[in-house]
C-alpha cells in the first residue's frame, strides 16, 4: 500500500516553498542577541526539570536541582524535556516513565528492582500492529520456559539518589 499525497507539486508550489526557506531564513537571521537571554535559558530549564519532577515526587528543592550543574546534568535535563514534551503530547499523562535510564540502574544495581519475578518473553515480529511489542507471558499462557527477569516495580527514592548522583 503506498502514499499518495493529496497535492501536486507544481513549479508555482515549489516557489512558494523556496520563498518560505528564505524567509525563515531572514527571521533567524535578524533575531537580536540579548546578553541575559542564555541565564535565562538556564533558568527555564532548571525550573521546568524541578517541575516536572517535582510531579514524580522528587524532594529536591529547587536550589537542590539548580546546584547540579555538570554537563551530564544538562543532558539528562535536555533529553528529558523533549521526552516529557512526547509523552504529555501523546499519552496526556503528566510525568516520565523513563524506561531506559530505570533499566541501566537495575542492570548497574539489581537492587534497586523493588518487585521481580521470571516468565517467558517473546518480542512480537508478525503482527502489523503490534510488531517490535514485549510480550510477557505473565500467567504461564504459552507453557513456555521461562527465559527472562522482569522488574515490575522499582525502589524509586534509591533510584533517584542513584540518578542524583551520576548527574554530580
Amino acid at each position: 500500500m503506498s502514499y499518495t499525497p493529496a497535492y501536486t507539486i507544481t513549479p508555482l508550489l515549489l516557489s512558494r516553498v523556496e520563498e518560505v526557506a528564505a524567509l525563515r531564513e531572514r527571521i533567524l537571521a535578524a533575531a537580536v542577541q540579548v546578553p541575559w537571554i542564555p541565564a535565562l535559558q538556564k533558568d527555564t530549564r532548571i525550573r521546568n526539570a524541578h517541575s516536572s519532577t517535582a510531579i514524580e515526587g522528587n524532594p529536591l528543592t529547587l536550589e537542590q536541582v539548580r546546584a547540579i550543574d555538570t554537563k551530564f546534568a544538562h543532558f539528562t535535563l535536555d533529553c528529558n524535556k523533549s521526552a516529557l514534551k512526547a509523552s504529555t503530547e501523546w499519552t496526556h499523562e503528566p510525568g516520565l516513565t523513563l524506561p531506559d535510564p530505570v533499566a541501566m540502574s537495575v542492570a548497574l544495581d539489581p537492587s534497586i528492582c523493588a518487585r521481580h519475578s521470571r516468565h517467558h518473553v517473546e518480542i512480537e515480529i508478525a503482527s502489523e500492529i503490534t510488531r517490535g511489542m514485549t510480550v510477557v507471558d505473565e500467567i504461564g499462557v504459552t507453557n513456555k520456559p521461562a527465559n527472562a527477569d522482569i522488574c515490575w516495580a522499582v525502589d524509586a527514592a534509591r533510584w533517584k539518589e542513584m540518578l542524583g548522583r551520576l548527574l554530580r
